[in-house]
């Protein structure tokens, strides 16, 4: 068990904005309590030193896997809590588990495990990655999964926003309809718009929509052009 009050000395501590030195943490029941200058701290207490700058954990948003393990060929809560030991190894402290385009009874497993695992700390919710995307921008996704807007697809969604799950969903928004985009947004879902052609008249008026993201912007879309600004200048 950890120290109620544990102190570290590492050799400097980064805030998010600065790389700062002579800095010491105050760790307690595994959250840091304060961060003080050393010439500061009382005589009487020892610190930890570490070699090391300690950082703010980081977040991913599109997570697919890690330490061999694949979402989509296990979508479990097992598979997803393995994913997020896997990558805090690293310093990313939460994670959003990401599935990509895949058969319907797929992403309902996917669904089902990740409101298994709602209250785990560092599990941010579902990334739901196609399957309503451009089939020629689909990148290392198979065509045969690409498909038409269903309302299977909204009922997995407003599935997860009943248990107050964060939900992001990447489509393009040249082959759903509009209302699609603002029925999504209505249920708290954040529409991304991804592996697209849209151009930036229908970018734009996907935004109106309430898409407020973008999916790896600049992979699996049209490049930007002297006269086809696209998606990178509505972005």
């Amino acid at each position: 068990m950890m120290s109620a009050s544990l102190w570290l000395k590492p050799d400097a501590v980064f805030d998010g904005s600065d790389i700062k030195t002579g800095y010491l943490l105050q760790i307690d029941n595994w959250c840091v309590r304060q961060i003080v200058l050393e010439q500061d701290m009382s005589k009487n207490k020892t610190a930890l030193p570490l070699s090391c700058v300690v950082s703010l954990g980081f977040v991913d948003l599109q997570v697919n896997g890690g330490g061999g393990f694949l979402l989509n060929e296990n979508p479990s809560a097992k598979v997803m809590l393995e994913i997020l030991r896997n990558h805090r190894c690293f310093g990313i402290s939460a994670i959003m588990p990401t599935l990509i385009m895949d058969a319907p009874e797929t992403l309902a497993k996917a669904v089902d495990a990740a409101i298994e695992v709602k209250d785990t700390s560092g599990l941010l919710g579902l990334h739901i990655e196609g399957p309503h995307i451009a089939v020629e921008r689909r990148g290392p996704h198979e065509e045969k999964f690409v498909r038409a807007f269903a309302e299977n697809t909204f009922e997995l969604v407003e599935k997860l926003r009943s248990f107050v799950i964060p939900v992001i969903i990447t489509l393009a928004p040249e082959v759903v309809d509009g209302s699609v985009i603002s029925r999504l947004a209505a249920k708290g879902a954040i529409v991304s718009p991804g592996h697209r052609n849209a151009d930036v008249t229908q970018t734009q008026a996907a935004l109106k929509q309430s898409a407020r993201a973008f999916t790896h912007l600049f992979n699996a879309m049209p490049p930007m052009l002297t006269r086809a600004s696209g998606i990178v200048a509505a972005a």
